[in-house]
């Protein structure tokens, strides 16, 4: 599978979630994306998202109207900080890509 140069810069700033809030997140197969920069606008990081969430369906076709990647949480609004989209795709793409997740981002 041919990996493009911007998936692979968005997944550099992914790391395995596992929960979404107060719900449990899909284990191996949910990431939070981070923004760029702290200056990143919040559109910017949500087409980002949109873009992966493409490539990987495009990828692997959905299986019974189940997408193979979807956005779980989108950014509302823009602060001055880190914040992050929750997307969780799923086998054989994440198979693919998950050795360019970090598993605690912290410790690049």
């Amino acid at each position: 599978m041919k990996i493009p140069k911007y998936v692979e810069d968005i997944l550099g700033r992914s790391e395995f979630c596992f929960f979404v809030g107060s719900v449990c997140a899909d284990a191996g197969y949910t990431i939070t994306v981070h923004k760029a920069s702290e200056y990143q606008m919040h559109r910017t990081l949500n087409a980002e998202c949109d873009r992966l969430v493409a490539w990987a369906n495009r990828q692997c076709p959905s299986i019974e109207d189940a997408p193979t990647a979807r956005v779980d949480r989108y950014l509302t609004e823009t602060h001055y900080c880190d914040q992050t989209a929750v997307v969780t795709i799923y086998d054989p793409v994440m198979k693919e890509i998950e050795s360019m997740i970090h598993y605690d981002r912290r410790r690049r």
